[in-house]
């Protein structure tokens, strides 16, 4: 290689990945003279490495040097290599973290919410227990955008987009984008879908309980005291690598319905899919503001790709092509009454039965976003006796053209489990890790990392290590999100006794 010209030499070298590119370094003084210093070397390795794990580019805006996109090119190595030293040492990952909040409002009013104006990070004892003043006691949901630089977060006013730095930067927290959304009722994320690593798009589900939104007509409201109103709000959040971001609304939905049971949501395209019931998918297209309903099996879980929607029940997975029978009925600003519809009967492409006795499930884990098109891998939680769990991790790569040869797949099943990671996250190159939160000692959150190639029993993983002190007992995750591409992990925490939420961020590298 060395006897090609240099420009050749180069070639080669971006095509590499960022280990194999620091072993080729250590190999001899030419080697190292071509690669050091280089940033086009390591900004084509951070561009796969993207392209790749599926992070996005835009979290890496601002880098220029060759240092700059080596640590980023590195970051995931670093983190993995962290997290074994203190398994073999029984160390503690949070020793050598930094922790942030998010800092005073710089956006709306400042009396819009908590004591922000007279904030200061300092700590007050209520209750008997140390408490940090919260600038932000309303955050409701949040995501972290593959990459680790973006968080969104949500509250009952706004939908921001901070800038939390660039991988190995500890700045304070910027608003980058905002939204006001006004709204009155509690509100969540329902799904998140990552459309060519440039842009997200968010349902949100926001519930009312006796509150009426003012863009609905009382009069017009279905005259049953059981009823609820429950509005879908989607939006687009554009961070395209050339800087052009921006946060659309592409449309809402009002519904009402006399159903208690958690709302389910997928999309694909332009298309939303929600679980409005156990056994009743409502299919709403965004761009043509129409809808329908369809019957599904009860109780399935499903996420939707390639057009189809992938509906997983206890016997095995059942496709259904929606791609030829679009919405008919009109959206409207009034919502639509469930009770007065009939839903129709869902057309079946192809189903598939599971290649083992699977029995009860309790929980179908899918990946944080589908991918367009290829392999999807998600775990099923079955009941066991004695109150413990077996996990079965499946693949499914669907092929429109052969469906009858793209079964699912077991990819591998754990013994009896009494205890379930908090959430499971990919962490590069097929491996995966998980956060956990002690039971009952909450004060303790630990952190494994397992290879693929692994199985899914507690007693199989490495030896959890600590990654987190909450404040104090009263103190629990509501969620976490976890980047290890940046080493850095977002804490959103649920404060009993104020009954408040607060976000931290931490970084480990």
């Amino acid at each position: 290689m060395r006897t090609l010209p240099l420009e050749f030499q180069t070639l080669i070298i971006k095509l590499l990945n960022a280990r194999d590119i620091v072993h080729l370094q250590q190999t001899c003084k030419g080697f190292n003279d071509l690669i050091k210093g280089n940033a086009e070397v390591w900004r084509a390795c951070l561009k796969r490495l993207c392209h790749v794990e599926g992070l996005f580019w835009s979290s890496f805006n601002g880098l220029s040097t060759d240092v700059e996109y080596k640590n980023a090119c590195t970051g995931i190595w670093r983190f993995k290599k962290r997290y074994r030293k203190c398994e073999s040492s029984g160390g503690d990952m949070s020793h050598r973290s930094e922790s942030r909040h998010l800092p005073v409002r710089a956006y709306g009013d400042l009396a819009e919410e908590g004591d922000a104006e007279a904030y200061e990070a300092e700590e007050e004892v209520i209750c008997g227990d140390p408490h940090i003043k919260n600038p932000h006691p309303g955050i409701e949901c949040t995501y972290l955008v593959p990459g680790g630089r973006f968080l969104v977060t949500v509250d009952e006013t706004w939908l921001l987009v901070w800038d939390l730095g660039p991988p190995g930067k500890k700045d304070e927290p910027a608003v980058w984008m905002q939204h006001r959304l006004d709204c009155t009722g509690s509100i969540k994320f329902l799904d998140v879908h990552i459309v060519e690593n440039t842009a997200l798009r968010i349902v949100l589900q926001e519930k009312f309980y006796n509150e009426v939104p003012s863009y609905i007509d009382p009069s017009q409201l279905p005259d049953d005291p059981k009823t609820r109103l429950t509005a879908f709000h989607r939006f687009e959040i554009c961070l395209p690598e050339n800087g052009d971001y921006a946060i659309k609304m592409q449309g809402r939905l009002c519904v009402a319905r006399t159903d208690n049971d958690d709302i389910k949501a997928a999309q694909c395209g332009h298309t939303v899919a929600l679980g409005v019931s156990s056994d009743v998918v409502l299919l709403w297209d965004t761009r043509g503001w129409t809808f329908s309903l369809w019957k599904l099996p009860e109780d399935s879980t499903f996420y939707m790709q390639q057009g189809y929607l992938f509906a997983i029940t206890g016997k095995g997975v059942q496709v259904i092509d929606f791609k030829t029978h679009s919405p008919r009925d009109l959206v409207t600003n009034q919502p639509v009454d469930l009770r007065s519809l009939s839903p129709a009967t869902a057309p079946v492409y192809h189903s598939y039965e599971w290649p083992i006795e699977m029995g009860t499930i309790s929980r179908v884990v899918l990946p944080k976003s589908i991918p367009a098109s290829g392999r999807v891998e998600y775990e099923l939680r079955v009941n066991v006796k004695n109150c413990t769990h077996k996990m079965h991790r499946f693949s499914h790569d669907f092929k429109p053209e052969s469906p009858s040869s793209s079964i699912p797949r077991l990819l591998d099943s754990s013994a009896d489990l009494s205890e379930l990671p908090w959430v499971r996250f990919e962490c590069g190159n097929g491996d995966w890790g998980c956060i956990w939160e002690d039971d009952p000692d909450v004060s303790n959150i630990t952190m494994t990392l397992q290879g693929k190639s692994g199985l899914l029993a507690h007693s199989e993983y490495s030896d959890p290590v600590s990654i987190m002190t909450p404040e104090n007992q009263s103190t629990i995750i509501q969620e976490v999100n976890v980047c290890p591409f940046s080493g850095r992990v977002v804490f959103l925490w649920d404060r009993r006794i104020l009954e408040d939420a607060m976000l931290e961020i931490v970084d480990y590298l």
